[in-house]
């Protein structure tokens, strides 16, 4: 009887996670219905889906959105549309950045821009003098946690049944030690969230369902954090620091990572050496003869980025290392605006990563040949 109520207990825990956002979302085909002969004022959000700045946005425009959705007198509407992806839409509102902002009276007039900070308060004050309206704050939600919580009921699915790595936190509520660790956690989970395979996961002792794993593996302190490789019900024993960078170091060692405690990439991840021997032919070689060579190795690699080494090959010998030298500094200054998802961001440092490694290779190649004269 218990482990029902427990089960009940998770889900209702879960259920209460989830909350629908009051953020309209807009398309070509419903654009003019719903925002420019709607009738009701309307702040609209052109974004693209790649866009690290709209990402960050996106949090405070949901709260904007809460507030105004509690005021339905006053019909203000928060609205976004995929400019990206509704091209019509954004060459017809001439949007050339994002997130651009715009306001629409929805009587069929021009928009205005939005030309204060992204903030609730400055939004509120732009809505706020444009329909003559108040609009108070709401709570602010919390940040959402990168930490995967498990207990009983899905350890298996999510711990050993998996082909993923991950590192758990057994911890307890009244445990001093435990609430040291949790920030630190946290921030550890941010720098992995981008990765497919590795999971941060807390398990709560005292929590529903917490009980038979515990004992299970024998957990007698608190918090007691151990690493479960892809695949194995045979954990590690984590007996290190517990600072990020500790965790980062341990993690990148037994995962084979590459991650940085800032959530990056260090200059490794994606660098391959069996390519090397190609590479040392690319200055004299035959063009052709090592295209070839570099295709079929990559077509017989597991590595993820091996088709990506041989479109450098093959770019490098019909170009030369001009090629080289011009798309690292392309790469370089995408980076450097940091205005991308994370996903998008670890795309191009890994490529950036791979193009130094075949420079570097190559350069070497020729110091070796000058050695030898």
């Amino acid at each position: 009887m218990r482990s029902i109520f427990n089960i009940l207990a998770v889900l209702l825990v879960a259920i209460s996670l989830v909350a629908a956002s009051n953020v309209i979302d807009l398309n070509e085909k419903n654009f003019d219905e719903l925002i420019v002969n709607s009738g009701k004022p309307s702040l609209v959000e052109f974004y693209a889906s790649w866009c690290g700045h709209c990402k960050n946005l996106a949090p405070i425009y949901d709260e904007l959105a809460d507030i105004y959705a509690g005021k339905k007198k006053n019909n203000v509407q928060i609205a976004k549309i995929d400019a990206d992806k509704y091209r019509k839409i954004g060459k017809r509102f001439k949007i050339e950045g994002f997130p651009t902002l715009k306001f629409f009276d929805g009587k069929g007039g021009e928009p205005i821009d939005y030309d204060k900070g992204r903030n609730l308060d400055h939004f509120q004050e732009f809505i706020n003098d444009k329909v003559g309206i108040r609009a108070g704050l709401v709570k602010p939600r919390a940040p959402q946690s990168a930490v995967k919580f498990v207990n009983d009921i899905d350890f298996k699915e999510v711990v050993l049944d998996t082909d993923k790595d991950v590192l758990v936190a057994f911890t307890a509520n009244w445990c001093g030690h435990c609430k040291n660790l949790a920030p630190a956690y946290e921030k550890l989970a941010h720098v992995y969230d981008g990765e497919e395979d590795v999971v941060i996961a807390k398990f709560d002792t005292t929590g529903p369902a917490g009980e038979l794993t515990p004992n299970e593996y024998q957990i007698a302190s608190y918090p007691t954090i151990k690493f479960f490789p892809k695949g194995s019900a045979e954990p590690i024993d984590y007996q290190f620091g517990r600072s990020v960078e500790d965790f980062v170091l341990f993690i990148n060692k037994q995962a084979g990572k590459h991650r940085t405690i800032d959530g990056g990439l260090d200059e490794k991840a994606g660098v391959s050496d069996k390519f090397d021997s190609i590479l040392a032919k690319l200055k004299d070689g035959n063009a052709s003869s090592i295209v070839n060579e570099a295709k079929r190795l990559s077509e017989s690699s597991s590595e993820k980025f091996a088709s990506y080494y041989a479109k450098v090959v093959e770019k490098t010998a019909n170009v030369g290392e001009a090629y080289l030298v011009k798309e690292i500094a392309r790469l370089d200054n995408i980076i450097k605006k940091g205005n991308l998802v994370k996903e998008k961001l670890d795309q191009f440092v890994i490529r950036k990563n791979i193009l130094s490694d075949v420079k570097a290779k190559i350069e070497a190649a020729e110091q070796t040949i000058k050695d030898e004269l």
